[in-house]
């Protein structure tokens, strides 16, 4: 498997993992050996992004204080 850095996030792990695996893949696959320069992993990597800004503004709020407290 794909072993890169883990997230910031517990809540992230699977979405950055999928984007992990897709990118190795593409990059891998295509990109090294010139068959495509356009990065397929964009909606893997938007899922990821939107894990990481809901976890990032729930952190920053009131709410968030509390579930960190009780984790």
């Amino acid at each position: 498997g794909n072993v890169l850095s883990a997230s910031f996030a517990p809540e992230c792990d699977l979405p950055k993992k999928n984007y992990d695996d897709c990118f190795a893949k593409w990059y891998g696959e295509k990109f090294l050996q010139a068959k495509s320069v356009h990065n397929e992993c964009e909606d893997t990597w938007r899922e990821y992004e939107t894990a990481y800004t809901y976890v990032k503004d729930l952190s920053n709020t009131s709410l968030g204080s509390v579930w960190k407290k009780n984790k």
